[in-house]
């Protein structure tokens, strides 16, 4: 099974149990291990591969920036997607306990138990410092230096034409490595990742006048068309966010 390439605007964690599965995020693609934890952050696409025919089984946390204490989420390591936990103990005890209280515990007292639990599992990942042992496996080189360079130049105006010069490719070649890896256009690619970025930066209480800027589209009028196209309502609408929307499955 294939679940579509997708983003939002969230801190995700997998803790893959068993199964037999790939994940990718953010130009990188791993095979998966028993015990490995993902982290995947805000805006990051990412999508898993699975095979229907192997049980598979998994943990998946969402929460936001205002869950955990912003020095929790700074001292995470950021060139680190993916550690394996099969020697953390405590971690794997961890889960368990996450079980236990989703089974016994009604919403509202598991609600206000879920920033210490997403802090603790934080801080196991924070503070293991063994080296990624998962097998990073290359998409393609080309466009792993196609999304770097979108990475680089987000905030800025740039063309199709301009980004295929930069990296001697085709327009066509190009077009044809995005929807062979990650089943979308190089187009659609961008415009999402900018607009996840503009949706952080309005929750933020900034202007959508000068959050377009900031985010790299040409004017306010492909913007706001592009927003309420992806989000179902305007910019204007995107309210100031605080703790809360976080998942637990």
């Amino acid at each position: 099974m294939l679940v579509n390439l997708h983003t939002h605007d969230m801190f995700e964690m997998l803790y893959f149990v068993r199964g037999e599965a790939s994940y990718y995020v953010n130009g990188k693609s791993y095979t998966l291990r028993p015990h490995d934890l993902i982290l995947t952050r805000p805006a990051h696409p990412h999508q898993i591969f699975l095979n229907d025919e192997v049980p598979y089984e998994r943990y998946l946390l969402q929460f936001t920036e205002h869950t955990a204490p912003s020095s929790l989420l700074q001292a995470l390591p950021a060139d680190k997607d993916i550690i394996n936990m099969s020697e953390v103990p405590l971690l794997n005890a961890q889960f368990l306990r996450i079980d236990t209280y989703c089974d016994k515990l009604d919403t509202a007292i598991l609600h206000s138990l879920f920033p210490s639990l997403i802090c603790e599992v934080l801080s196991n990942f924070v503070i293991e410092d063994q080296p990624s042992t998962a097998q990073h496996l290359t998409v393609h080189p080309t466009l792993e230096r196609a999304l770097t360079y979108i990475d680089n130049n987000l905030t800025r105006v740039i063309s199709i034409e301009e980004m295929c010069r930069e990296l001697y490719v085709t327009r066509g070649h190009l077009h044809h490595l995005f929807l062979t890896h990650l089943q979308t256009t190089p187009k659609r690619y961008i415009t999402e990742k900018r607009l996840f970025r503009a949706k952080r930066e309005l929750r933020q209480g900034k202007p959508p006048t000068s959050v377009y800027q900031e985010c790299g589209f040409a004017d306010y009028t492909s913007f706001y068309r592009n927003y309420r196209t992806f989000f179902g309502y305007p910019p204007s609408k995107e309210q100031t966010v605080g703790p809360g929307h976080n998942i637990i499955s």
